[in-house]
């Protein structure tokens, strides 16, 4: 939740009144919420800042989810060996 809203809001600071697509915070979360899953589409960072931002945020959001699969199999695997 926090590299949502961090991500939103530096995005935002970064890309509004350079790129055309970002005219609020909705615009820049409409864009952080699936680059946290996947690539974010949509819109495409036109400064520096914002690619870094892009980037990080991708990052975080592969590692999070990663994170819940691993915690997710290792409990369906120890669920598993306790039936046997």
């Amino acid at each position: 939740m926090i590299t949502a809203v961090a991500g939103t809001i530096f995005f935002y600071i970064a890309e509004v009144g350079i790129n055309t697509d970002v005219h609020n915070l909705g615009d820049a979360f409409w864009y952080i919420l699936p680059t946290m899953a996947t690539d974010g589409r949509g819109i495409t960072p036109h400064t520096i800042s914002g690619r870094i931002i892009s980037m990080t945020v991708m990052i975080v959001g592969i590692l999070f989810f990663e994170h819940v699969h691993s915690i997710n199999s290792l409990m369906a695997y120890k669920k598993i060996r306790e039936q046997r």
